[in-house]
């Protein structure tokens, strides 16, 4: 009994080091099979570029509804920056300026969409500094 018990005991610890260190190196998402997780950085980057391309969308004359849909799939992308508190707290802020746009937009203020999609451009670019 008394070598049975260290050995189970080893046995286990050993186990659980192993199960815990492939689940943390396994790189996907754990909650949600086959969807893709981004880095902080890399999604900030993501939506930077999405709002350009509602910007550069409505610089050519592009419809509403095309536009709509650059701005949800930007505040989408957006909400897989998950970094911390703070940089979560700026984020939502500047969720708000794309939210403020994708209503300008649908009352055909293309001037005040833009204006709002570079605050929040500008603003999606400070979180950086912010990780």
């Amino acid at each position: 009994m008394k070598i049975l018990k260290p050995i189970l005991l080893s046995a286990f610890l050993a186990a659980s080091m192993g199960a815990i260190s492939t689940a943390a190196v396994a790189g996907e998402c754990a909650e949600d099979k086959g969807r893709t997780c981004y880095e902080p950085v890399e999604a900030i980057d993501l939506t930077i570029e999405l709002i350009r391309e509602a910007r550069h969308a409505i610089d050519n004359g592009n419809d509403s509804t095309g536009i709509i849909n650059l701005i949800r799939s930007a505040t989408r992308m957006g909400k897989e920056i998950n970094a911390n508190d703070t940089v979560d707290r700026q984020r939502a802020k500047s969720a708000g300026f794309l939210k403020k746009a994708r209503k300008a937009i649908k009352a055909s203020d293309n001037q005040g969409a833009h204006t709002h999609l570079l605050e929040a451009e500008k603003r999606y670019s400070a979180l950086k500094g912010l990780i």
